[in-house]
């Protein structure tokens, strides 16, 4: 982990992200308007690489990393980045619906059906 892993961001699943933007591209009352799309559920990323640990059935062992080590001494990570959608939810009826473990599960799923599916493709070669 790069820092301390305690930097939060805010984690949206790519359906709710494609709803979101459908959404204030033809709602009526998003005319004019910018919208933040998002989950607005803070996570931090330690807390994001431990869930990814149990839903893949890893044992988290983390190497902590400071962001100078990595980016020089210059760096500066955002520690928070956590945007606000309640303009979205309010004017165009967003409302995200995949939670941060759904979409992981959805998405390390999807990642085992293509590794296999191109293992399967690369044997028959």
């Amino acid at each position: 982990l790069y820092g301390d892993g305690s930097q939060t961001r805010s984690f949206t699943y790519v359906s709710d992200t494609v709803m979101g933007t459908y959404l204030a591209g033809t709602h009526p009352a998003a005319a004019g308007e910018i919208f933040n799309i998002g989950s607005g559920i803070e996570t931090s990323v330690k807390q994001l690489a431990t869930l990814i640990c149990e839903l893949t059935g890893r044992e988290p062992d983390f190497k902590i990393v400071p962001f100078t080590d990595e980016f020089g001494p210059d760096f500066q990570d955002v520690p928070r980045r956590v945007p606000s959608i309640e303009k979205a939810k309010t004017l165009i009826g967003f409302n995200p619906e995949i939670s941060l473990e759904e979409g992981l599960r959805r998405t390390i799923e999807w990642a085992k059906t293509a590794y296999e599916s191109a293992d399967s493709f690369n044997q028959r070669k």
